[in-house]
Formats: structure tokens, sequence, C-alpha cells
């Protein structure tokens, strides 16, 4: 079967994203990109085409890291991953003007795989934008420390597992 992939990041129109998704789900079933509003949009679209996987990009965005600002992005992404169809990557987290580091980031990526469990999150690079924010290494050693108390199991399908079988990758592509 073909496979499509379907970036909605830049896609404003609602419309356009209920258009493309039922045939996004016939050609192979990924819908990738969801961005700016991980929440009810995402939620809905997850709900109507349920065989189809969609994937939140940039951690869904936690821009503003302002106390009432998280609540909103915690309840958002709490919505759209009661569709067991949303995956989110883990990713973009750095803030213009300010390094990336451990304990700004940290807590968020621990708040998005409580919230979305081990099974759906993955690791991804925002490069050469994160550039901005840290080195590579800075970024990935700060991804290894924000769960270096998690089991090497869920270690290994963050960093690799939940990719592979998302945008099947072990299915020759």
């Amino acid at each position: 079967m073909a496979r499509a992939q379907l970036e909605l990041e830049d896609v404003h129109d609602e419309g356009l994203d209920r258009q493309a998704a039922p045939l996004v789900e016939r050609l192979g079933r990924q819908v990738v990109g969801l961005g700016a509003d991980p929440g009810l949009r995402a939620a809905e679209l997850a709900a109507d085409f349920p065989a189809t996987q969609i994937v939140i990009n940039h951690t869904g965005l936690p821009a503003d890291r302002s106390p009432e600002a998280l609540d909103g992005w915690r309840r958002a992404l709490e919505t759209v991953a009661a569709q067991l169809n949303v995956a989110i990557k883990i990713s973009g987290l750095g803030r213009p003007g300010l390094p990336w580091t451990i304990e700004a980031n940290g807590p968020i990526i621990r708040d998005t795989i409580s919230i979305f469990g081990a099974e759906r999150c993955m690791f991804a690079s925002n490069y050469p934008v994160d550039r901005l924010a840290g080195s590579f290494e800075t970024i990935y050693d700060g991804f290894l420390a924000a769960v270096a108390e998690y089991s090497p199991e869920d270690q290994q399908k963050l960093f690799h597992d939940n990719a592979t079988r998302i945008y099947r990758l072990d299915r020759g592509g």
C-alpha cells in the first residue's frame, strides 16, 4: 500500500485538514504536523479519522512558559492525548534569546510523557532552528538527562522504537 504524509503545520484552513485526512487515511494513515493548536482541533480531527495516525509537532509549542500558559498547554495536550491515534514529537523547545537548559525543558518533557505515555512520545530534532538555543549535543544530552530515571525500555521507545513504529521505518519506508 502506498504511504502518504501530510504536513498540516502550514495549513491554517480547518476545512483543508478535513478534506485531506480521508485521502491520507486511504493512502497510508499518516497525518503529521499539527503544531500550533494541539488541543481541540487535533482531538476532533483524530476522533473523526481514528484510523489515521496524527503526530503533534514540537511538543505542542509550549512557547509561553508562564504558569497560566503552561496550564493551558497541559489541558490542550490532555484533550488530544485522549485520542489514542495521536502521538507527539518532543522537539522545538528552544526559546528565542535563551539557552536550552534541562531546568527549563525537563519539566516540559516529563509532563508530555506523563500525559501521552512513553508509548506515544518520541524525541525529535528541530535542527537547524534549535541551534539558536543550543548545540545538538546540549539538546540531546538534555533529552537524556530528562528521562534518566525512566526504564531502559521506555528510553528505547522514546529515542527509537516509537519513531520506527509510527513512521513505519521497519517496513522499508
